[in-house]
């Protein structure tokens, strides 16, 4: 979570600046390096090894997180945006759900074994390398920046990024105009409660999940990954029903309200 922070802000201008192809090849390809990285990380001594590898991996979320609304907005129509979006972040979610469910299947211990459970953890991240390399291969061959056909006028404008028109100096004016409209969001007073809002339930989501193993291992040991699956799957639910919510009523600032409510 510590490399969002810094991260997101360069991360969002290369969204906005490149093509959506070369936003995934970085992230699939960071993510894919991260994984290959902590094969390495089986012996008692190397944490540190384990560790760059997380750190990598964490720093390709940067570029994954930004790509289900861009996608939406430039291959969907506009009646359709929202429930791709939720579809996108349904997505990312499945992922977070089989990284609580799957460790604790393979990775059984017990703990006082060193060689089984280095035996168990070579299966773990050979196969994660393995999963991650294999959909960095596929997004190079599949992924394509904008449709053949699109859906609206104003999907077409949103995918016309002039990357090979960026010099050095249109750079710097990119980066000024980007500037310039982080400066007007962080002015606009509906926004920042939004993000504020927005941005403590997310938090507290991901620092339940973080802390989930500590909280409960002296009492449930491998019970604890299943609790994180249901907590996540109970979300998608809500995340693909509000949606398609969104997409029929357009009722944002009143599905906001209620999410909040509940929460």
């Amino acid at each position: 979570m510590a490399t969002f922070i810094p991260l997101v802000f360069p991360a969002t201008w290369l969204v906005d600046n490149t093509g959506l192809k070369n936003i995934a090849l970085l992230g699939s390809g960071m993510n894919a390096l991260g994984a290959l990285v902590k094969c390495l990380a089986l012996g008692p001594d190397s944490f540190w090894i384990c560790f760059i590898g997380q750190t990598i991996a964490a720093c390709a979320q940067c570029l994954i997180l930004e790509l289900p609304p861009k996608i939406a907005s430039i291959w969907f129509p506009a009646n359709q945006v929202s429930t791709a979006t939720s579809l996108g972040v349904f997505g990312n979610q499945l992922g977070v759900a089989l990284g609580f469910c799957i460790p604790p299947l393979i990775v059984t211990g017990p703990l006082t074994v060193f060689k089984k459970v280095a035996d168990q953890l070579r299966i773990l991240y050979y196969g994660l390398g393995a999963v991650t390399f294999l959909l960095f291969v596929l997004v190079f061959f599949t992924f394509a920046d904008k449709p053949k056909k699109f859906a609206n006028r104003a999907s077409l404008r949103r995918s016309e990024i002039k990357t090979d028109e960026l010099d050095q100096e249109g750079v710097l004016d990119s980066f000024k105009l980007y500037g310039q409209s982080l400066l007007r969001l962080m002015k606009d007073k509906a926004f920042v409660l939004l993000t504020l809002s927005y941005g403590l339930n997310v938090g507290v989501y991901y620092a339940i999940s973080t802390l989930l193993n500590q909280q409960f291992l002296a009492s449930l040991d491998t019970q604890i990954g299943f609790m994180g699956i249901m907590m996540v799957v109970a979300g998608l639910v809500g995340a693909i029903l509000g949606g398609a919510v969104l997409d029929r009523f357009k009722k944002f600032k009143l599905t906001a309200n209620l999410v909040e409510f509940f929460l």
